[in-house]
This record gives C-alpha cells, structure tokens and sequence, in this order.
C-alpha cells in the first residue's frame, strides 16, 4: 500500500520587520533553506515558504500523516526560531 500524501501548513506570528506589514527578508530565506534540507533528507516532499504581514507560512506535503509532531525535529527550526528571538 503506499504512503498518503499529507500537506501541512504552519503559521507562525513572528512579528513585524516594519510593524505588523512584513517580516524580515532574512528570515524568510532561512526557512527555505532549512526546509530545502528537510526535503533533501527526506523528510519533506516539498514546501513553499510564504508571508503575509507579519506572519510566516510553511506550506509542506510528506508522508507522516496529520498527527505527526515530527515538524519539531525538523532541522533548523531552532536557527529560525532565534532569528525571530533575536530580532524581538
């Protein structure tokens, strides 16, 4: 039987790099470096990393079903989450 194919979004209210109308460039480019090593590991299919105002989006389709807490492990959400520490 072959895996299903679950697509995941996490939002993320990181904060405002002017305000609440955008984040930080860098901080976009990072998350897509992370889940570009995510996928390249195998751990993600695919993913798209979005914004909107102050908000960043991590689109991601896998094989681990709707429950799975793995997103955790997933490398470099600790350098994105001191990037948004750093920067508040």
């Amino acid at each position: 039987m072959a895996a299903e194919l679950t697509i995941s979004c996490i939002k993320a209210d990181v904060g405002g790099f002017v305000g609440h109308s955008a984040i930080h460039p860098a901080l976009q480019d990072e998350a897509g470096r992370q889940l570009e090593i995510a996928r390249r590991r195998g751990m993600l299919i695919d993913f798209h990393v979005t914004a909107c105002g102050d908000d960043l989006g991590l689109l991601m389709t896998h094989v681990w079903g709707s429950t799975t807490m793995r997103f955790i492990g997933l490398p470099g959400m600790c350098s994105i989450s001191a990037l948004v520490w750093r920067r508040n």
